[in-house]
């Protein structure tokens, strides 16, 4: 296991992980928060659109299924390859007062270049927002809306999303949180499971119902908690949102480890396979014509 974990520890994913703590500190004391949310009050906006494509999505997803805006917009997460596939369906009947997040790590994928001119064929009067980490992408150089630019660090050099994940979501929580039953068919003795505890009042004591009754049904599992007072303790701030960044770093370290068990490129697993890349690649826009 120490070759494994030497190897590990040499590898961009593994230090990338590691740093994101350090970089959350420094671009709270960088982000000019105030600026960018009294521009978002001017808006006056009815709906606040979080769109993505991959892993970007599920930021959205935490976002609307997290947060409670002060000034009650309804907040929905729309993946842009959605958007970009159906975009009649999204736009024709869009509010008037309509905000569009757009997250992406390159700023250059082909579902954020969809989304730009999707938007501004099909409803040219939304606002946009985009939140990006490549200083040379698309979204960064757009001239529809405007960007926030994360610092260099979050462009990860390695495949997973890890503080480009976590930093475009926090960044979106400062911004838009004004506030500040569980799958289990699947289990085996052999299963290793890991359970997020969610740190809200009102839910976690669901969460321990669920750990006692796996436990008790899968005696020979491998059970992991992970949150407040759990097998590995998050130190939660007790906001559900914002605490998922802590619950997703203990899984970015055992996909970490599972690579190298599988003895896969841990900066790259897929490299050389041709199924997935870094940025996905070779999408064909088709021309959208306005009605």
């Amino acid at each position: 296991m120490s070759s494994i974990s030497d190897h590990i520890r040499t590898t961009d994913t593994w230090k990338e992980i590691h740093a994101q703590p350090g970089i959350w500190r420094a671009w709270a004391d960088e982000f000019n928060l105030e600026e960018i949310r009294t521009w978002v009050d001017a808006q006056e906006i009815q709906e606040v659109w979080f769109c993505g494509a991959g892993t970007s999505i599920q930021i959205g997803d935490i976002i609307a299924s997290g947060i409670t805006l002060s000034s009650k917009p309804k907040i929905l997460s729309v993946p842009s390859t959605d958007l970009v596939a159906q975009p009649s369906f999204y736009l024709k009947s869009a509010p008037i007062s309509l905000l569009i997040v757009n997250f992406d790590r390159s700023g250059n994928s082909g579902e954020s270049e969809g989304t730009l001119r999707t938007v501004e064929a099909l409803a040219p009067n939304a606002v946009m927002l985009n939140i990006t980490c490549n200083p040379e992408g698309a979204l960064i150089k757009s001239t529809i809306g405007r960007s926030i630019l994360l610092p260099a660090a979050c462009h990860d050099a390695g495949f997973a999303m890890t503080s480009s994940f976590s930093t475009m979501l926090l960044t979106a929580l400062a911004i838009f949180d004004r506030s500040t039953d569980g799958r289990k068919s699947f289990i085996t003795t052999n299963t290793t499971t890991y359970v997020l505890l969610n740190t809200s009042s009102d839910a976690i004591g669901y969460d321990h119902d669920l750990v006692k009754e796996l436990r008790e049904q899968f005696p020979g599992a491998s059970m992991t908690t992970i949150g407040s007072q759990g097998d590995i303790d998050t130190d939660a701030i007790s906001l559900p949102a914002w605490d998922t960044v802590l619950s997703v770093l203990p899984a970015e370290l055992a996909g970490i480890i599972w690579s190298a068990q599988l003895d896969l490129n841990i900066d790259d697993p897929f490299m050389g396979k041709s199924t997935l890349s870094r940025v996905v690649d070779d999408v064909r826009l088709h021309q959208m014509e306005a009605d």
